[in-house]
């Protein structure tokens, strides 16, 4: 074989497909027409920007409930509340025959609310913290959109779980203990996840600027949470998690339908092809070295016409005069292999205590807000929400900083 140039694809170049990984739902919107004005790359960039930015907004929207619900569990003022029917509580009789000041509470919260309260936050976050790193194992090394689903499917559920509580007039603490258990790990399958399926079709160059909007997130979601949590917990409060518990549970069937893993199931490039194919060079030439005088990785402006040149993937190719080599694909790699790498400790530790600080107040602040003034639950829950939107509006100016300091650096 004669010395060739491999060419890579540009960013719209139709490629083989792989119909098996694209759903259902994906197929049946193949068949609408796309507008002219918008290439075929863009079209599915944007909507796996909007679809994984939703289902995050879910699994932060689920999240909120146990935090506005507290304020029903155990209210601070059961005078308001006098002339209400009460379901019975775990003794058996009416709570409106009690006649200590924390009739109104839900069982088992009317006794050391604060710390039932404070374990049930433990448990959640322990379970989250530890389903992540498990997740993170599982989710390099299974299909994404099963993977997500599935997730969302159980996480949905255990939120449910705790708003049936209420109508099966639960006053077991155990039970609440383990609902929370058990949404938390099912919770920590969402940033494995979707920080993937982002990296797949936006690539390294795009990553950080893109993140900075995406991440917009976790603030959307928790004020959307803390809205629609509110709007119960004055009266009916299981349907605080039970609604939220759907929504999770629709965003994990929709997940399934329509959720399109790589860009390469579609006949698209891998958004960093360019770079693969110079790492691939390099190391090709580390490890070879009598590749050298052969080795060619040319960029030009018109594609390859000879199909047989183009490489079956996305990156790692090299073509010699003694025929075609590909590097090996990259694996995932271990815990303690990922701990190894410059960065990850440091950058660990700045995460655990902004989130020790940001979690004291996603659990506690409409709590704070009800004891300190006299408004109803569901007021502070929406007033609590303030705080998230502040978030919100951080994130996007730091956003634009970013990108500010990309365009400046590019240009000079």
């Amino acid at each position: 074989m004669s010395e060739r140039d491999v060419e890579p694809y540009r960013d719209d170049e139709s490629l083989p497909e792989n119909p098996g990984e694209v759903p259902c739902g994906a197929r049946l919107l193949q068949r609408f027409p796309r507008p002219s004005w918008i290439s075929r790359i863009a079209a599915y960039r944007a909507a796996i920007f909007v679809m994984t930015y939703v289902v995050y907004v879910v699994y932060h929207l689920s999240r909120r409930p146990l935090g506005v619900v507290k304020t029903a569990w155990a209210p601070t003022n059961c005078s308001k509340y006098e002339g209400l029917i009460r379901r019975p509580n775990s003794s058996g009789f009416n709570a409106l025959e009690r006649h200590d000041d924390n009739w109104c509470a839900w069982e088992p919260f009317d006794q050391n609310s604060k710390q039932l309260f404070s374990w049930l936050d433990f448990a959640f976050r322990l379970s989250y913290a530890l389903g992540m790193l498990v997740a993170g194992q599982f989710a390099e090394r299974v299909n994404l959109r099963m993977f997500l689903s599935f997730g969302m499917v159980m996480a949905g559920l255990f939120i449910i779980l705790n708003g049936m509580s209420y109508f099966w007039n639960i006053h077991v603490y155990s039970y609440f203990l383990l609902a929370q258990l058990l949404a938390g790990t099912f919770q920590g399958t969402g940033w494995p996840a979707v920080v993937p399926l982002v990296g797949n079709w936006f690539g390294r160059r795009r990553i950080g600027i893109i993140f900075g909007i995406w991440n917009s997130h976790t603030s959307v979601g928790n004020i959307l949470g803390a809205i629609i949590s509110a709007v119960w917990v004055d009266g009916e409060w299981g349907y605080s998690f039970i609604v939220p518990g759907l929504i999770t549970v629709a965003g994990g069937i929709f997940v399934y339908l329509f959720l399109i893993v790589r860009p390469e199931d579609v006949g698209l490039p891998h958004p960093d092809h360019k770079l693969d194919q110079a790492e691939s060079a390099a190391a090709l030439l580390k490890t070879s070295p009598k590749n050298a005088a052969t080795l060619a990785v040319i960029v030009p402006d018109q594609p390859s016409r000879d199909e047989s040149q183009r490489p079956s993937t996305a990156g790692m190719i090299s073509i010699t005069s003694e025929g075609t080599e590909t590097l090996p694909e990259k694996k995932p790699i271990s815990i303690l292999r990922a701990l190894q790498i410059p960065g990850v400790w440091e950058f660990s530790l700045c995460l655990f205590f902004s989130k020790a600080v940001y979690y004291t107040f996603f659990f506690w602040l409409p709590v704070y807000i009800k004891e300190t003034t006299d408004v109803v639950n569901h007021i502070a829950a929406d007033l609590s929400a303030v705080f998230d939107a502040g978030g919100t509006y951080t994130e996007l100016k730091r956003t634009l900083w970013a990108g500010c300091a990309v365009i400046e650096n590019s240009s000079t």
